[in-house]
């Protein structure tokens, strides 16, 4: 015991201090205590070796907390163990909890002043609490980190990313140039931290905005590096010289040996977008998709698009791995989004194109984010973790980046009035609203928040929603129950915000009401005949078809599978005369698509824009195609038809010698017939060799017309039928039949129906049933 407390005592600076002072201490005495304390110091080093390699690798695996309770247990038997001291600033380091990481590193230092984990990690704890800080304060504790991370540099310059975590620290003390060349120097030494990489283009970024405006080219060109050669077209970009940016980027496609394609690629589409080109500019996205050929390429893109990242695809981009994986992940990103995949321009693209350019204007932000320029101090707003990605633009930017344009902004103005604005946005069900109340900071700094106290802000908000209207005439007693309540509503709209995005269409742009409905059917060769029937009432055109004059559209169709890879597109222009049918008062246009395929889970769009007018219909889909292979008893889905006629000849509307023209709206006038096409597959024939079976129609009404009209009506039509319900027998010689009829609804009263087909196998006893609705107006 006594040697154990004179260990300790040595090992502390007092004892160091008094030996110095107490010069009659004879030198042998001093050589032999010292001596014995090198060789108990080892042996308390080496006396928990397997349970420190144990915590140590329990720490590199994410198991934080066992490795913490081994590295503690350790410390209770030895208080200067150096690794297990060492360790458990590594466990406050890893969670973040800095003053512990500080702690626990400067016990290390006490005893090991050149150890370079205990140096690495008080220079980054340093740095991570000294940026919040007060100026004096703040440069206090930042001169720690550069002292602890450039002693690492200069004894360990290969240990970790050292000289990564000091360019950090000297951005944070806004050295830009200093903050780059470290950066690089990191990457020479070790190039292949991908990370690394993809934030030397953000740091470069950063020095675009905050460097000195007349020094930057010159800095830029003295420097071998690519990057920077790259940089110096984005700086021509964002100055709008257009044409010399374009100069840099073809020089460095040309001659570039180290830097990825892809955000030359990327730079490039943005200079054609700026100059309206999206389809010069598409053409350079899809180029950098597929030539993903490692994940600093997928990953440099990935900083690019994380802004409109959902939660499910952030998770599922963290799962990847392989160029392939990447290439395809980017493409069904963007065919997902596109309102129009048929058509040659993705429009979602371009429009997130516009939206970057603008935010890259007017919303950039990369200051800091502090608790106290925060005005959700009490953390009311929960944010999805695709927020925290974003390091270069404040929360204005972010949202106008994922939803364009606000439907309404209102500004309120006055004394006493902190800097606000409000954006207002349809949701995307079309009946609730998303609100944002934004905050300002210096710098840009707009943040949002959870509530709002100023009255005129309340006042000038109360046509939004009722509760701004009661939340500005409350009684302090009511007061925090209504601001609970609005800090819900504005969670609710940061959640939905922060998950999703969406396309804005022009303001000129007039939508174009086109019902579509879909069916299946036994295709050859055991595939699925998958049909799209689209209507397109003609009438707002003010448009009159005649044989010298049609009226021409751009029709779009395209199927995709589960991952959104393409298995169909397509767009063609069509005069529409031909298949114009005058319908009561009005004249509609039947557009049909026809494809063969397996049976899968598939994704289905279509579009129609007219050349006259500026109107655009269509719908993106999810479809589960039945497998038709199965030698089962069963039958199609069944059409809904205008018209059924005998047509020899083949058509893309015919069933063999059948000629359907669908009614896409399901919605038929009393003064016409439903008719109704369906296929029956694998009867079974009986001992005569024929196959017998029953059809039976059911339409049943469900919900009347509930219109004034109508009920005024009804009162002179009380004996309007609700029901049909037709029987057939049928007999034949093949397992596949084609079936159709038309259904009297003259007498049918007005609303909504279901139509239930059930056919029974006489042979077999078995039954197949199909329902589908219609309304009778």
């Amino acid at each position: 015991m006594f040697f154990d407390s004179l260990v300790s005592i040595f090992r502390t600076k007092i004892f160091k201090q008094a030996v110095s002072m107490q010069r009659n201490i004879p030198a042998q005495l001093v050589i032999f205590i010292l001596s014995f304390l090198s060789i108990s110091s080892a042996e308390g080093q080496t006396q928990f070796q397997v349970q420190i390699d144990s915590a140590y690798a329990l720490l590199s695996n994410g198991q934080l907390e066992k490795a913490r309770d081994i590295f503690q247990n350790i410390i209770d038997s030895d208080k200067h163990h150096v690794r297990a001291l060492g360790g458990l600033s590594e466990f406050y380091f890893k969670t973040q909890d800095w003053g512990k990481t500080k702690e626990y590193a400067e016990k290390v230092l006490e005893i090991e002043p050149t150890n370079p984990v205990a140096n690495y990690c008080r220079g980054i704890a340093y740095r991570e609490t000294g940026k919040y800080k007060g100026p004096l304060l703040r440069d206090f504790d930042l001169n720690k980190s550069l002292g602890n991370l450039r002693f690492v540099t200069e004894n360990n310059p290969n240990f970790r990313d050292c000289f990564y975590q000091l360019a950090l620290t000297e951005y944070t003390k806004k050295h830009d140039k200093r903050t780059l060349e470290l950066i690089h120097e990191q990457l020479e030494r070790k190039p292949g931290l991908t990370d690394v990489q993809v934030d030397l283009y953000r740091y470069y970024r950063a020095f675009l905005r905050h460097g000195d405006q007349d020094e930057i080219l010159v800095w830029l060109a003295q420097h071998k590096w690519e990057q920077a050669a790259f940089f110096i077209g984005e700086f021509e970009r964002r100055k709008k010289n257009y044409a010399l940016a374009l100069v840099c980027f073809d020089s460095l496609l040309e001659t570039r040996t180290q830097i990825p394609v892809q955000p030359l690629l990327l730079a490039k589409a943005k200079v054609y977008y700026a100059q309206n080109e999206p389809r010069k500019g598409e053409i350079l996205v899809n180029q950098a998709f597929a030539q993903i050929e490692t994940t600093l390429d997928a990953k440099l893109l990935f900083s690019e698009f994380k802004y409109i990242f959902t939660p499910e695809e952030l998770a599922q981009f963290e799962q990847l791995s392989g160029a392939p994986a990447y290439r395809h992940f980017f493409q069904a990103f963007w065919r997902k989004r596109n309102p129009t995949p048929a058509a040659a321009e993705n429009q979602r693209m371009t429009e997130h194109f516009r939206r970057f350019l603008v935010a890259e204007e007017s919303y950039e932000y990369d200051g800091l984010r502090s608790w106290h320029n925060n005005p959700d101090k009490l953390n009311q707003l929960h944010f999805p973790a695709a927020y925290f990605l974003n390091e270069e633009f404040n929360d204005k930017g972010l949202i106008y980046i994922r939803h364009g344009e606000p439907r309404e902004r209102v500004f309120t103005l006055g004394e006493n009035v902190p800097t606000n604005e409000s954006w207002r946005y349809k949701a995307a069900d079309g009946k609730t609203n998303l609100f944002f109340h934004f905050f300002s900071a210096p710098d840009n700094n707009w943040r949002l928040g959870p509530i709002i106290e100023n009255k005129r802000m309340l006042d000038d908000l109360a046509h939004w929603d009722p509760l701004y209207y009661r939340l500005s005439g409350s009684s302090p007693l009511e007061r925090l129950g209504y601001q609970n309540e609005l800090a819900d509503k504005l969670d609710t709209s940061v959640s939905e915000g922060f998950s999703s995005d969406r396309y804005s269409f022009r303001k000129t742009m007039q939508g174009l009401t086109a019902p579509f409905s879909v069916a299946t059917f036994r295709g050859d060769r055991n595939e699925v005949r998958f049909d799209i029937y689209v209507a397109v009432n003609i009438m707002p055109f003010n448009f009159v078809t005649t044989d010298d004059k049609p009226l021409t559209v751009e029709t779009g169709f395209a199927l995709f599978d589960s991952t959104w890879q393409v298995l169909d597109s397509t767009l063609v222009r069509r005069n529409i005369f031909e298949d114009t049918l005058h319908i009561g008062d009005k004249s509609i246009a039947v557009l049909q698509y026809s494809h063969k395929l397996a049976a899968q889970n598939v994704f289905a769009a279509f579009h129609v824009k007219p050349d006259s007018g500026d109107f655009l219909g269509g719908a993106v889909f999810n479809v589960t195609l039945p497998d038709y292979t199965q030698p089962v008893f069963t039958m199609s889905d069944i059409v809904l038809a205008y018209r059924i006629q005998q047509r020899p000849g083949s058509s893309h509307s015919a069933h063999g010698d059948l000629h359907v023209i669908p009614n896409a709206t399901h919605t038929f006038q009393t003064d016409s017939p439903v008719q109704v096409y369906f296929e029956i597959y694998n009867l079974q024939r009986n001992d005569n060799d024929e196959t017998n079976y029953a059809v039976e129609y059911n339409l049943t009404l469900v919900k009347k017309q509930a219109s004034l009209a109508s009920r005024f009506i009804g009162l002179f039509q009380k004996n309007r039928k609700e029901s049909i319900t037709i029987r057939n027998s049928r007999q034949g010689q093949r397992e596949f039949s084609q079936e159709s009829i038309g259904l009297d609804i003259k007498n049918m009263a007005k609303g909504l129906y279901q139509l239930q087909i059930s056919i029974t196998d006489k042979s077999t006893g078995l039954s197949t049933t199909r329902e589908t609705d219609l309304v009778i107006e």
